[in-house]
């Protein structure tokens, strides 16, 4: 009968340390004011590049809106997701719980990179503007541990 309980609790400890040990990486602390700091970031680098992009297309509306008209539904995508982590964000206390939103910054993100990257037609310092905002989403997802698919646009 000791040889069992001794069994039972070596393989209740040893439950435990797997347990401890393999826990995700969502056990790592998350700064709150750090996430929102990050996400602030993106936002503002974002919105100059977005402004940038409506002045230049503003400069000869006439010959470039047609090229550009399938960029805006990607921004939007980012604009919404971006918008979303931020505020369930200030719903909840641990970072950790809104993991779903800051994944989905990151993929929207991917998403209008690889846009830029396949269209081509934007000039080369409105593609370094976007590099800015690509290394600025990719620290963000390195916080939450998130994969970053796409490399941004190449300058």
């Amino acid at each position: 009968m000791i040889g069992f309980g001794k069994f039972t609790l070596t393989a209740f400890t040893a439950a435990i340390a797997l347990f401890a040990f393999s826990a995700p990486a969502q056990a790592q602390h998350l700064d709150r004011w750090e996430t929102r700091r990050f996400a602030r970031h993106i936002e503002e680098r974002s919105d100059e590049l977005f402004d940038r992009i409506d002045d230049w297309i503003a400069e000869r509306h006439d010959e470039r809106w047609a090229r550009v008209q399938d960029l805006y539904p990607h921004i939007d995508r980012f604009v919404i997701a971006l918008d979303d982590y931020k505020s369930q964000l200030l719903q909840h206390d641990d970072p950790w719980e809104v993991r779903d939103q800051a994944e989905a910054v990151v993929r929207a993100g991917d998403a209008l990179g690889r846009h830029l990257q396949e269209a081509g037609y934007l000039p080369p310092d409105l593609r370094d503007h976007w590099h800015d905002v690509h290394e600025a989403l990719r620290d963000f997802a390195h916080q939450y541990h998130i994969d970053v698919q796409g490399e941004g646009v190449a300058p």
